[in-house]
């Protein structure tokens, strides 16, 4: 018989090492899927709790800039409106007030540009949280699927007869009378 340490099995009466090969490689590609689905499971809460991460880090990336082309266009008329007013001669007072919106919606711009900046920081970060993850995740799955059984060093093991195993139920002796040489009731 053919025993694998690896596996812990040991060939069965008549089996071919090339049989015997063939069922460590099934036995092999089941453990490695086995331990594979519990991998998965094991990583799949952190991974999409990590894309969920992702996913809101770009939304409020989208946002802070509308908000930033908001605040920007903004500016733009605030701006035109105070050079306007300065051109054609309006009120000081109200082109004062003009000139300071425009002053405000310049900070804004400032500060939302500062905040996309912020954003797109964090969509990286959490994109190299999830890059790690996923090597991580695909180190310790190269390790469960190294081999397959073919290559496995078997040892033979010698079964031998042990005398205590041997058991004699029935011992009989058969006589069959014959008359002249011949059988009785016998054709001939």
């Amino acid at each position: 018989l053919y025993s694998s340490a690896r596996f812990k099995e040991v060939s069965r009466p008549g089996e071919s090492e090339r049989d015997f090969r063939m069922r460590l490689a099934d036995l092999s590609r089941q453990t490695r899927d086995d331990q594979a689905d519990k991998l998965r499971k094991k990583y799949e809460p952190r991974l999409e709790t990590l894309q969920e991460r992702l996913r809101r880090a770009k939304q409020a990336v989208e946002k802070k800039k509308g908000q930033s082309q908001q605040a920007l266009l903004s500016t733009g008329v605030a701006a035109t409106g105070g050079l306007l007013g300065a051109l054609l001669g309006g009120r000081k007072r109200s082109q004062i007030g003009r000139v300071s919106t425009a002053a405000r919606s310049a900070g804004r711009v400032v500060g939302t540009r500062q905040d996309i900046a912020h954003a797109d920081e964090t969509v990286e970060a959490v994109q190299v949280q999830l890059a790690d993850l996923e090597r991580e995740f695909q180190a310790e799955l190269d390790q469960v699927a190294n081999g397959d059984g073919s290559e496995e060093p078997l040892e033979e093991v010698q079964v031998r007869a042990n005398l205590n195993a041997i058991s004699l139920r029935l011992a009989a002796l058969v006589w069959r009378p014959t008359a002249g040489g011949k059988a009785l009731g016998g054709a001939g």
